[in-house]
């Protein structure tokens, strides 16, 4: 979990991203509130060799639609390995994983207040 400028916690999730190419770390933020499994970066997509599938639409929070390519490749978290489909987004966010995430490698994200 990381402390930033804003005063809040993030929480952070290491994982290796795996298409043609040798493996990649990769650091990403778990954001409660995206369904999807795994959003990358294109450029991240592209230099891992993942493959290209096809292109969707995805809502966000706000309402607004916007499109994102869909690749096919692994995702080893712990021990445990996950051939799936991972969005690819702008290179402006950060690598994102959402509560398909959780729900695929059996997690719980715990939210507890401060006292």
């Amino acid at each position: 979990m990381e402390h930033n400028s804003s005063g809040s916690d993030t929480i952070t999730i290491n994982l290796l991203l795996e298409g043609v190419s040798d493996p990649n770390p990769l650091l990403a933020i778990l954001d409660t509130g995206f369904s999807g499994l795994l959003m990358i970066p294109d450029s991240t997509a592209l230099s891992t060799g993942l493959q290209f599938c096809y292109k969707d639409e995805l809502k966000i929070a706000n309402g607004e639609e916007f499109e994102v390519n869909v690749y096919i490749g692994k995702i080893t978290f712990g021990c445990r390995e996950l051939y799936t489909l991972i969005y690819g987004g702008s290179d402006k966010v950060p690598p994102l994983v959402g509560l398909e995430f959780l729900k695929k490698f059996k997690l719980k994200a715990l939210i507890l207040p401060v006292a």
